[in-house]
């Protein structure tokens, strides 16, 4: 990371995290960043600080970047670089970005998961629908830890920092 606002900001978000929750405290989680560009009102930049605890299971879901911040995992979106570059992971670093992430998952957590899979194919099975596809994380609502952090860089230069608790 080059910022070193949203460094700071990262590193901020990874305390509050360890200091409120077990799974964190233990080594588990990462960060996500997604970043935006051409923003509208003044600003030229945003970043979005989420922690998260989900497994990715998708090509698509994965990260064109990635980094560590106090040996935290920092994935890294760019929503303006899809538009012009189609990034594809070969084998090897795909292998190595998945077992990065699946290291950050709780075991705990991942038991929970596929607990919510289960029902959620048992309950389309009471539905009379079928439940016969193999369901995936990324059909699930991701889970998030409840706080983000927004960053706005605006046009001269001055950063304007919002945190979110979400319930």
């Amino acid at each position: 990371m080059t910022d070193s606002v949203v460094k700071q900001e990262i590193e901020k978000l990874i305390d509050t995290r360890v200091k409120l929750d077990s799974a964190f405290k233990r080594g588990y989680g990462y960060i996500i960043v997604d970043y935006s560009t051409a923003l509208k009102d003044n600003m030229s930049a945003r970043y979005l600080l989420t922690p998260a605890i989900q497994e990715l299971d998708e090509d698509s879901m994965l990260p064109p970047f990635y980094t560590f911040v106090n040996k935290k995992l920092v994935l890294i979106y760019d929503s303006g670089l899809k538009k012009y570059i189609n990034l594809h992971y070969n084998r090897t670093s795909r292998k190595k970005i998945l077992g990065l992430i699946a290291k950050s998952i709780d075991p705990e957590q991942k038991r929970q998961s596929k607990e919510i899979i289960n029902d959620f194919i048992e309950a389309k099975k009471r539905q009379g629908m079928p439940a016969t596809k193999k369901i995936k994380n990324s059909d699930l609502t991701l889970i998030y830890w409840g706080f983000t952090t927004s960053i706005y860089i605006s046009n001269t230069g001055e950063y304007l920092i919002n945190y979110n608790i979400n319930p």
